[in-house]
């Protein structure tokens, strides 16, 4: 036998060194029978469980540059004007106030007078009080439903407390009462951004509807226009700002005023007017689509997981390493924003799962060994 090994120790070499580069390059692609396998390499990996992470709520859509308008101040309810803070022509900044609205149901013109009635309850109380009470039963139904914001219940509640209250004083009441109610279930007006007052509509003592018109604010160069779904009106508001990506320079705006209209079918929406206090060198023209960023100042709770967990293949898709009994399993995913070191999943992920924290050198079906990160 000795003597055959050395008359054939060449080729028997060269077998050997084929037979062993066979055996490793069947190992590094997994071919080799469970048998054959023995003591498969294992990798040292860092795991995770899926995070959860607090994103910014955003509305993302588009909008078109219209021309140079003057963005309507509306009131959000009914009363009387007691105070108007700001004349014709006037400068003004942002949340600066305008007038002060009364929303008590009695008439500001009796607020002030120094007359009093005695005896039961007047019919036009009553009508007040109903017509109050109406009016709170439908707000409240319409927050109930995400329909509106809790501010406009709350404001229909002092309406109706001060209705309840006019009732419960008509037998003798007095001015000074009448007087601090009223000061009580007062609102004001602030412009919602900076601007020129124009139109100047109103004047103490005035009676005023919800919804009416009172005054216009020149708000710039152009403004953006788009439509809102009624979903939307709970997120956004006149004062809700805006962000517009174009030509790598970021267009900030605001919210100035959302109005309803009849859309195809005769469904309800919305246009919401977005003024720009500054056009940064001209770059929004009359006519464009442009996308915008509405930042609704509400945060959600989102599924995520470091963002050197996530990989592309290269089809392009994207994939995280799941731990599943010692091995690596891929998970096909979908990715959101990635804030700080985690990136968002927005399609299913296990809630129990542990992540593989750093995909390089893993493949599927790997053997892993965890080690504390």
């Amino acid at each position: 036998m000795k003597k055959f090994f050395l008359l054939h120790r060449v080729p028997i070499s060269v077998l050997a060194l084929f037979l062993l580069g066979a055996l490793l390059v069947a190992s590094s692609y997994n071919l080799l029978p469970g048998w054959a396998q023995g003591f498969p390499p294992t990798a040292r990996v860092t795991a995770l469980p899926v995070a959860t992470m607090n994103k910014p709520v955003q509305l993302l859509s588009t909008a078109s540059v219209e021309s140079p308008k003057s963005a309507p101040i509306q009131t959000e309810f009914s009363g009387y004007i007691s105070e108007v803070y700001v004349t014709e022509g006037q400068i003004v900044k942002t949340d600066q106030p305008l007038a002060k609205l009364l929303l008590s149901s009695t008439p500001y013109r009796n607020i002030s007078s120094s007359a009093s009635k005695r005896g039961g309850i007047s019919p036009e109380g009553q009508t007040n009080y109903d017509t109050a009470l109406r009016d709170y039963n439908r707000l409240q139904k319409l927050y109930e439903q995400g329909a509106i914001a809790k501010r406009q219940v709350d404001v229909a509640a002092l309406r109706l407390q001060a209705a309840t209250d006019s009732m419960g004083n008509s037998s003798a009441p007095d001015t000074t009462s009448s007087s601090n109610t009223a000061e009580s279930n007062a609102i004001t007006i602030s412009a919602p951004n900076p601007g020129k007052i124009t139109n100047l509509a109103i004047i103490p003592g005035k009676g005023v509807e919800a919804g009416q018109q009172i005054m216009f604010l020149d708000v710039g160069e152009v403004q953006l226009v788009l439509h809102l779904e009624q979903k939307d009106l709970y997120l956004v508001h006149a004062g809700t700002p805006t962000s517009t990506e174009i030509a790598n320079q970021t267009i900030l705006g605001q919210v100035a005023g959302i109005f309803p209209e009849i859309g195809t079918n005769n469904t309800p929406s919305f246009r919401a007017h977005i003024s720009i206090p500054n056009n940064i060198g001209g770059l929004l023209k009359v006519g464009m689509s442009v996308p915008i960023r509405i930042n609704t100042g509400k945060i959600a709770a989102v599924a995520a997981v470091p963002k050197t967990a996530v990989f592309t293949d290269k089809d392009g898709l994207q994939y995280v390493y799941l731990v599943d009994k010692g091995k690596a399993l891929p998970l096909q995913v979908s990715t959101g924003e990635t804030l700080n070191e985690f990136t968002e999943i927005t399609s299913h992920i296990p809630e129990q799962g542990l992540v593989i924290s750093n995909s390089s050198n893993i493949k599927a079906g790997t053997a892993i060994t965890l080690v504390q990160p």
